[in-house]
């Protein structure tokens, strides 16, 4: 009993603070991503990326307008990144789904075209994948 009396006590006391710690999220409508540049930290939002392209231990990262170059690896951007928006036709690219206007392929060759007119090859032993995921998704013109 003289338990419950000490507990009721502490809780009292603390009752009439403030909570400092507790704050409250923030619900963005989409996520973004924080690019170290050479001078400076720039946030970009992921819907605006149109594709990632590997060059050894860089990145080019891609929108519309801008392409911009990290030091990161393009398997560091790949675990970001969601793969029902995202998908990886060759082990050097990554491209947003939204941005594909047309996709060829034959028995063992595949190609993405984008809406920006830019070209990408999927590899032979991604093409089942890509297919695949491609299939249910509609392409926009």
């Amino acid at each position: 009993m003289i338990m419950i009396s000490f507990n009721l006590r502490v809780s009292l006391k603390y009752r009439k603070q403030p909570l400092k710690y507790m704050k409250p999220q923030k619900e963005s409508k989409s996520e973004s991503i924080r690019l170290r540049l050479q001078s400076h930290i720039k946030e970009l939002e992921i819907q605006d990326i149109v594709y990632l392209e590997a060059h050894t231990n860089y990145t080019c990262l891609h929108t519309e307008k801008h392409k911009y170059i990290t030091a990161k690896t393009l398997k560091e951007y790949a675990a970001k990144l969601n793969p029902e928006e995202f998908i990886r036709p060759h082990k050097s690219h990554i491209v947003n789904k939204d941005y594909i206007k047309h996709a060829t392929f034959s028995y063992n060759h595949g190609e993405l075209t984008l809406k920006n007119g830019i070209k990408i090859s999927v590899a032979r032993r991604r093409l089942k994948e890509v297919k695949r995921l491609l299939t249910p998704y509609r392409l926009n013109n």
